[in-house]
């Protein structure tokens, strides 16, 4: 793995960052999101914002991997409905073409079993100050 690599939950002051990170990702890969890279032009930061607002709840977010502050990659993640809370989902997950084949996407895959790991420390009573969404 590369040095100075952090993942942590997105925050709305990322929101620009992002925007130009999947913008950047649509490019290198038109078909990953299913998107026009002219369609994905328009959208704000306003709106990347608000998907971070959306998305930021104990037990889901938009995640960020960045390389010396700079964001390098992208994932979000979210649990199913309270009645269902062993299901999760792995989405939007992408990393620049430069950074790929450096086995970071399975740092990335690996969000949905660490975040449900560090909610069944918590939910045990365990709680401890390290453990934190904001950086896993």
């Amino acid at each position: 793995m590369l040095k100075d690599l952090l993942i942590r939950k997105a925050i709305v002051s990322d929101a620009e960052a992002l925007r130009r990170l999947r913008l950047q990702l649509v490019k290198e890969n038109p078909r990953t999101y299913g998107v026009m890279l002219d369609t994905e032009r328009r959208k704000k930061t306003q709106y990347f914002a608000d998907i971070i607002k959306k998305h930021s709840t104990p037990d889901s977010g938009v995640f960020v991997m960045s390389k010396s502050g700079r964001l390098i990659g992208m994932a979000a993640v979210r649990r199913d409905k309270p009645q269902n809370q062993s299901i999760g989902y792995l989405g939007s997950l992408g990393i620049l073409k430069e950074f790929q084949g450096k086995e970071l996407g399975k740092a990335m895959y690996a969000l949905p079993q660490k975040l449900d790991n560090l909610l069944r420390y918590k939910n045990a009573g365990k709680n401890n100050q390290k453990s934190s969404l904001n950086s896993l």
